[in-house]
């Protein structure tokens, strides 16, 4: 992932992580594209985000595959098939866990052929590792491209994502609070008494600026 664009060049980007890992990495999709403008880029992430996915104008194609277990791979072995076409060249793994590792084992090729950023041992752009403690997870992302000599924007370009909401009659500034977390896992969610005070003071702040 140098940099160099090769007009039949494969890149496989997995993310299968949750919907705001998603969101939270399509700074890093859009640096990319950015970089490769004529390679054949593919997402591989979860079922559940395939129509949101599907919008994104970086990826040529998505392909969906559920977060295995490492240790079930049979069934990874028929999805690292499916996928081969977009392993050729090189990949990106958006994330630190072990799923790419298991996938590249599972379809039968070679680390030393197979350009990699991300946590999967013997890749050819290994990411950064220990992050920072002040880093955020875009950083953390930003910091394992720019490994592979691509940097990633401050923010990505939503202008494609739009959709008509008029029949929810909407007033022009709006803010939508949406609580809610992975269940499984306690320490990202914040206590309901905390969604309200943030709803109050937006209230607040909004009432002092109408006229």
């Amino acid at each position: 992932m140098d940099g160099h664009h090769h007009e039949h060049e494969r890149i496989l980007v997995i993310r299968l992580g949750a919907l705001g890992d998603l969101v939270l990495c399509a700074p890093a999709f859009q640096a990319i594209r950015a970089a490769h403008p004529r390679a054949k880029i593919a997402l591989l992430t979860q079922p559940a985000w395939m129509g949101f996915a599907g919008l994104m104008p970086w990826f040529d194609t998505v392909i969906s595959d559920k977060r295995p277990p490492g240790i079930r791979y049979r069934r990874m072995a028929r999805s690292a098939g499916t996928h081969s076409r977009f392993w050729a060249d090189q990949g990106l793994r958006s994330s630190g866990q072990d799923a790419p590792k298991h996938y590249i084992l599972a379809s039968g090729r070679p680390f030393e052929r197979f350009e990699w950023s991300g946590a999967a041992g013997m890749g050819s752009h290994p990411r950064v590792w220990p992050p920072r403690p002040e880093w955020h997870f875009a950083d953390f992302i930003g910091a394992q491209l720019q490994a592979a000599s691509i940097t990633v924007p401050a923010a990505a370009d939503w202008s494609w994502l739009d959709a008509p909401v008029d029949s929810l009659a909407l007033p022009e500034k709006f803010v939508l609070l949406i609580p809610g977390c992975s269940p499984t896992r306690l320490d990202k969610r914040w206590p309901p008494a905390r969604y309200a005070a943030l709803a109050r003071d937006l209230y607040a702040r909004a009432s002092r600026r109408s006229p």
